[in-house]
């Protein structure tokens, strides 16, 4: 009897502590397996939103796919991902953010609304008044980017 109680605590211990059944590699796997069907990816990321996997990881993985970022984004837009989720995706694929913002506007996004999650992925850091900057720079209490210290 103890022994059913222990195997059974730690099944249900690793169901509850597993994570998203959906993993980065069953969106990939699910995603190959639908392109291998249809030869088209705008059909797999529309029914992959559809079937409730996370947007994010679908942008990602049809883009790290070899698929232009646009017709993905735009595909993902169709789909019902939010845009969000569908600017992160990209960004964590390595798309830049100028690309990233020229194919949301192009799937129909406002730009304002774009502009606004793509300034908030990159949250820039405040830096004290009178720090040394790199370069040798002074800073007089504006906010800095790190992605601008290259």
């Amino acid at each position: 009897m103890k022994i059913r109680i222990l195997v059974t605590l730690v099944l249900l211990c690793g169901v509850i502590f597993s994570g998203n059944p959906l993993s980065a590699t069953m969106v990939s796997d699910t995603m190959a397996k639908k392109y291998a069907e249809s030869k088209d990816i705008c059909p797999v990321v529309k029914s992959c939103i559809k079937e409730g996997m996370n947007t994010q990881e679908i942008v990602k993985t049809g883009i790290l796919m070899g698929h232009r970022p646009c017709y993905v984004i735009k595909c993902a837009a169709d789909g019902g991902g939010t845009l969000e989720q569908i600017i992160s995706g990209a960004i964590e694929a390595a798309t830049t953010a100028d690309v990233v913002s020229r194919c949301c506007m192009e799937a129909g996004f406002r730009a304002q609304d774009i502009a606004k999650i793509l300034q908030q992925a990159d949250d820039p850091a405040p830096v004290q008044s009178g720090t040394i900057l790199p370069g040798g720079g002074r800073n007089d209490g504006v906010l800095l980017s790190p992605s601008k210290f290259k």
